[in-house]
């Protein structure tokens, strides 16, 4: 996906058409665009380049992974008030069951793991 201001938004509507696929709705559901919103605006933000991201379903997690060519590892920070940024990993890591990172071919890969009811 193109790394500039609409790629949140594209990302937050193809994650939506896939859980609705799986019957996922509510909290849960939000919770997962919320993640999924954040982690595509931090390697818009950080990642140096064009960014993609996947979603996968097996055995009762859902598996959000955002790629990007940077090399930096996201580390979280508690939030400033009244900052309003610097909240996205704040968020994933309260939201998410797991999440973390790892080198990939490229770049590196930010994920975050959600264990379905």
């Amino acid at each position: 996906m193109e790394s500039d201001a609409t790629a949140p938004s594209q990302a937050r509507q193809e994650v939506r058409r896939a859980i609705s696929v799986l019957g996922l709705n509510g909290d849960l559901a939000e919770d997962i665009v919320l993640v999924t919103s954040e982690l595509v605006t931090n390697a818009v933000e950080h990642g140096g380049g064009q960014c993609r991201f996947e979603i996968d379903h097996s055995d009762g997690v859902l598996t959000i992974r955002v790629y990007d060519p940077g090399s930096d590892r996201p580390a979280p920070r508690a939030p400033k008030a009244p900052t309003p940024r610097g909240r996205g990993l704040w968020l994933v890591e309260r939201l998410a069951n797991a999440w973390g990172s790892e080198d990939s071919a490229n770049g590196k890969c930010v994920w975050a793991r959600f264990v379905l009811p």
